[in-house]
């Protein structure tokens, strides 16, 4: 079965709760939003290296599917807390 991905940040400025996504539609999402970045020394990167990020996208896509769920990244500071979980 096809693995998804949980975000979840919680942070006094800034608080979002994605539903979970698909492992390539969360790709999607990432890069469209590193693509439109306000830093454009980022949007030059990402698009520099578009291929290769796509290519190790599809590479973490197919490789976690052998794993149970799991919590990726658990953050938990004073006043902010990040998870992301692979379902």
């Amino acid at each position: 079965m096809k693995k998804k991905i949980k975000i979840n940040i919680q942070s006094p400025k800034f608080n979002m709760k994605l539903p979970a996504l698909s492992i390539k539609s969360a790709s999607k999402f990432m890069l469209f939003a590193l693509k439109h970045a306000n830093d454009e020394n980022i949007k030059e990167n990402v698009l520099k290296n578009e291929e290769l990020i796509k290519s190790i996208i599809k590479e973490l896509d197919s490789s976690l599917n052998v794993f149970e769920p799991f919590t990726l990244v658990e953050v938990i500071s004073e006043d902010t807390n990040i998870k992301i979980d692979i379902i």
